[in-house]
């Protein structure tokens, strides 16, 4: 009895080491959510979106369509959509042509930066443009989460330990 039960209070304490350290370096957190994109898109003209970042790691996830008609979309610094604009040599970050919907996924390192979302429509047909954005910020946690796992091994410890010492005087008792 003795051992079978010293055995049972061991495997008990033993799970507590099994539990793993976790490690919680952050998670991305809602700035706004369920924000619309509804606007117009004329013939040969194109519809922005300026953002600048108020954080120094965000993302934006950009969910959007422009129906039947085919647009071409890109993301751009300021310096980068001021030469488009003007028709000049640019680098966008993000292109994509010929396309009626998209999803991005974006990510930006620095605090105010400003972003420029374009959605440019190369056809003669107008059509609108639909859709939603939502943005949201990291936000860092350090170490790892409380409790493992020295914490976790020293209860495992005590508790098997107390057990054993328990059912030992019990037994000796009678």
């Amino acid at each position: 009895m003795k051992r079978k039960s010293v055995l049972l209070l061991t495997g008990i304490g033993m799970l507590f080491v099994l539990i793993p350290p976790v490690a919680a370096d952050g998670y991305w957190f809602p700035m706004v959510l369920n924000s619309s994109l509804n606007a117009p898109l004329f013939s040969l003209q194109y519809y922005h979106k300026v953002v600048t970042t108020s954080n120094s790691r965000e993302k934006f996830e950009l969910n959007w369509t422009s129906g039947a008609i085919d647009v071409n979309y890109h993301i751009f610094n300021e310096a980068n959509f001021n030469n488009w604009s003007l028709g000049l040599p640019s680098a966008p970050y993000v292109s994509v042509e010929n396309a009626s919907t998209g999803f991005d996924m974006f990510i930006t390192n620095g605090v105010n930066q400003t972003w420029v979302f374009v959605w440019y429509n190369p056809s003669l047909i107008s059509t609108h443009l639909l859709g939603s954005y939502e943005r949201y910020r990291w936000v860092e946690v350090n170490g790892f989460l409380p409790g493992f796992p020295w914490e976790a091994l020293l209860l495992g410890a005590i508790s098997a330990l107390t057990l054993s010492l328990i059912i030992r005087r019990k037994i000796h008792k009678k």
